[in-house]
């Protein structure tokens, strides 16, 4: 397959924002209610003081609550949008996107291995090690483990 030598690519135009508008954030979603409302908890009964190992716990609480467990929050956000959308009724997402710079994205430096499914997967860094710990002690915590 050939290529061309010279290949032409579009500009993209930035969009400024007017500087007379505020920034509106988008209202949250099911599971930003969740973090918003139990974040001080498992801080807090926990002892973490970063906030990607809470964040970690967290996801983990989410995905092992039940379907009505999950539904409070869904009817939270959901009376969050209609707020939203009553006092931005011109608001748009995508008014938003765009005007921020992209973060750079990264390589996983852990290779991917073949475990089998019978075996518990061994951490490869202190950070692995480190969030299997918080998710044993999540499990254990909601009475699963």
């Amino acid at each position: 397959m050939c290529f061309p030598v010279h290949i032409r690519r579009k500009r993209r135009r930035r969009r400024i924002r007017d500087v007379d508008q505020p920034y509106v954030k988008k209202p949250p979603n099911a599971f930003m209610c969740f973090l918003k409302e139990q974040r001080q908890h498992v801080k807090a009964q926990m002892n973490l003081k970063d906030s990607a190992s809470v964040n970690t716990v967290l996801g983990h609480m989410w995905k092992l609550l039940t379907d009505e467990g999950q539904a409070k929050y869904y009817k939270i956000a959901d009376a969050e949008k209609k707020l939203h959308s009553q006092l931005y009724p011109e608001w748009s997402s995508s008014d938003n996107y765009g005007n921020k710079r992209r973060r750079r994205s990264f390589t996983a430096t852990t290779a991917v291995t073949d475990d089998s499914p019978d075996e518990t997967p061994t951490p490869k860094t202190s950070e692995e090690s480190e969030k299997m710990r918080i998710a044993d002690k999540v499990l254990h915590m909601l009475g699963c483990a």
